[in-house]
């Protein structure tokens, strides 16, 4: 079931991806997306390509 809210938080993820370390980069992401959901983001945005 949709549960539609008022408002929401939307947290930018702005990160350079080192090339080849596909595992590190992932990591790394899956660390800010953790850190941006305990701020309470509803959803997280990145930059293409990641």
């Amino acid at each position: 079931m949709l549960v539609r809210k008022e408002q929401f938080k939307v947290a930018l993820i702005q990160m350079t991806c080192e090339k080849g370390e596909i595992q590190h980069n992932v990591q790394r992401s899956i660390e800010f997306s953790a850190q941006a959901s305990g701020a309470g983001a509803d959803i997280v945005c990145f930059p293409e390509g990641i």
